[in-house]
């Protein structure tokens, strides 16, 4: 990881890296806990947003990876 990548995986929880065995490949970790439903600090309105520009930063890695013909594994945790 990159400076940059673990600084926004340390504050956000999510990172995507390329496969090692097939260039067009990479797995995308997404943090889901901004879809808990537990979380009750959520329910605030101005927490209702996109934490981190996650939603932004997933469109834009599959966007990238449509038009080069590519795949992802998409994992999730909370």
């Amino acid at each position: 990881m990159t400076n940059e990548e673990a600084e926004v995986y340390g504050r956000y929880g999510y990172f995507s890296k390329p496969f090692s065995f097939n260039s067009k490949g990479k797995v995308i970790s997404l943090n889901f806990q901004a879809c808990n439903n537990l979380d009750w600090w959520l329910w605030k309105e101005q927490d209702r947003q996109d934490p981190g520009g996650q939603i932004e930063w997933f469109e834009n890695e599959l966007s990238e990876l449509e038009k080069n013909d590519g795949f992802a594994y998409v994992i999730a945790h909370i």
